[in-house]
Order: structure tokens, then sequence, then C-alpha cells
């Protein structure tokens, strides 16, 4: 597709401090909901394939929207796969002009505190997140160029690759990754947000 981002770098950004998983962790379950326009994906980051509504999405995978076009991706258990959100299921949202890198999806249930890794690093555009019930074990983090955001709990958000950080509700903690390696972090709450460029604000991304 010719309205495609296109020279996509691999520069790896560092990101807050990750955590091995304990044994037993399993996929987390990721498909298509809903596609406006053209999406495509890809595993290898050399052939790209049609994203359609329905499509599970694994780890590894590299996501693009075109001008014009969105995704929304829903996370849950395998039995939760469905059409509408259900309670306690995850959803994001994808803009057009956006490219996602899925990095890790695992969950590891337990019997009050279930654990597990969404690892996400948007390389370009924008996207918008609903979090539910996320249990204190669990680690729900998004990259982008400038720094890393952490999602907490129950929280909706908007990200944007330029480094913009909106929170309406829940709360998001911010990581910012200077040139020298060293990293300063906030708590963004609800009904504000904060570019890692120019510190706190209440605008929108």
């Amino acid at each position: 597709m010719n309205c495609f981002v296109r020279g996509l770098g691999v520069a790896v950004v560092v990101g807050l401090a990750t955590q091995a998983m304990a044994e037993g962790a399993a996929p987390l379950t990721a498909w298509i909901t809903q596609l406006k326009g053209q999406a495509r994906y890809s595993s290898d980051g050399k052939t790209w394939l049609p994203l359609k509504q329905g499509d599970d999405i694994k780890a590894g995978y590299l996501i693009q929207t075109a001008a014009k076009s969105a995704v929304e991706i829903q996370l849950g258990e395998q039995e939760a796969k469905s059409g509408v959100m259900a309670a306690g299921t995850n959803a994001l949202h994808l803009f057009q002009n956006s490219v996602l890198s899925v990095d890790k999806l695992t969950s590891e249930q337990a019997e009050t505190n279930g654990t597990g890794e969404t690892m996400l690093d948007l390389r370009a555009g924008q996207m918008a997140g609903n979090t539910r019930q996320l249990p204190a074990g669990y680690k729900f983090e998004i990259k982008f160029p400038s720094g890393v955001a952490g999602v907490r709990g129950t929280t909706s958000f908007v990200i944007n690759a330029a480094g913009g950080v909106k929170v309406q509700s829940g709360e998001v903690v911010v990581a910012k990754v200077a040139a020298d390696g060293s990293v300063t972090s906030q708590v963004v709450t609800a009904n504000h947000g904060t570019s890692l460029d120019t510190g706190p604000s209440t605008g929108a991304p």
C-alpha cells in the first residue's frame, strides 16, 4: 500500500526494566475486532500480509495502518474471544498511519493475583487503550521513541509516537530516557497529560 509509513527503523528504545516471567506463563490471546480501511502485518519485517477482522495477533507481529484507516485489537483469554468486548478484557485502538510492534503477550492465572506481560512498541502514529482490572503483578508497557509508558490497573489512555500521553482515567507511569541513559519518571493521573519534551500539561497528545 503506497500510503504506508516508509523507512521504519529498527532502533531499540531503552525502556523500564523487565522481570522474568514465572514458569507456566502462556501466550495471551489478541485479535482484530474492528478494521476500518486498510492495515497489514509482518511477522519477519519483510513479508507483509493484509489484516482482516477476526485475525489473531501474536507476539512478534508488526502492525501498520494506512491513511484513513484504523484497527481495534482486543486482548484476553482464549475463551473470551468474540466480537464484543467483555468485562475484564483489554482493548487497543491503532489510528491511521501508525506502526505498532507487538513484542510480548503472556498471561499466567493465579488464584488472586494473575501475572503476565503485554509489551508494545509504538514506532509511529498514535494509539489509544483501555485496560480493565489489571492484576498488581501484571506488566503492561508501551515503548515509543522518546520513552516508555507503564499502565496500571483500570486505565484509559492515548499515546502518540511523538511523546504525548493523555490519561482519561487511571494512572500511567511515564519514563523519559536521556541521551546518557538516565531515566526520569512521573505518574500521570486521570484528566492529565504529559509531553516528554515539555513536562506535565493538560493538553491532548
